[in-house]
């Protein structure tokens, strides 16, 4: 019996291994305070409290997650689109929301919901979809300039619970 011990031990570690690198997310996520980190940044803001998402913070096809406030579990989640124009979305999806793993992250090119493992070309983030696409801010709330967005904040804070239990970045 002790001579199959350590060959049966050995492939225990193997497949235990194989599980750790499998299951951890590999995006490219990256954050608008510091482009190099992969901990969430917070959103910047405007005089009156606003937030803006500016193009400077962002790049073309990489994911940025940005913390709505250090009291707030919400998330953004923003990115360039083939224009240059910033794209951004509420960082949980329409039919995960409310589960832990119900927020995003990248995979290549793709949009990947941490729940349900469905991905999505990055292109979906601030566009109209169902299914588990980023929950859309509303356009109205939304002013466009050459150099990013400026959101209005009332338009965001009411999605508080629906972070309520997911995961944190």
């Amino acid at each position: 019996m002790k001579k199959y011990l350590l060959p049966i031990l050995a492939a225990v570690l193997i497949v235990v291994a194989a599980v750790v690198i499998f299951a951890v997310p590999k995006g490219n996520t990256r954050t608008a305070e510091s482009l190099s980190s992969d901990a969430p940044g917070y959103v910047r803001r405007t005089g009156d409290g606003n937030v803006i998402i500016s193009a400077d913070d962002l790049d073309q096809g990489r994911l940025t997650v940005l913390k709505y406030s250090e009291d707030s579990r919400i998330e953004l989640i923003a990115t360039l689109d083939a224009e240059g124009n910033v794209r951004a979305a509420l960082g949980t999806c329409q039919s995960c929301m409310g589960s832990p793993g119900a927020y995003y992250t990248q995979n290549g090119e793709l949009l990947q919901c941490n729940n349900c493992g469905l991905t999505f070309p990055m292109s979906v983030i601030g566009v109209s979809g169902a299914g588990c696409h980023p929950i859309m801010i509303d356009e109205a709330a939304i002013s466009r300039g050459a150099d990013g967005l400026v959101i209005d904040d009332a338009a965001i804070s009411p999605y508080e619970p629906l972070f309520a239990t997911v995961a944190a970045h």
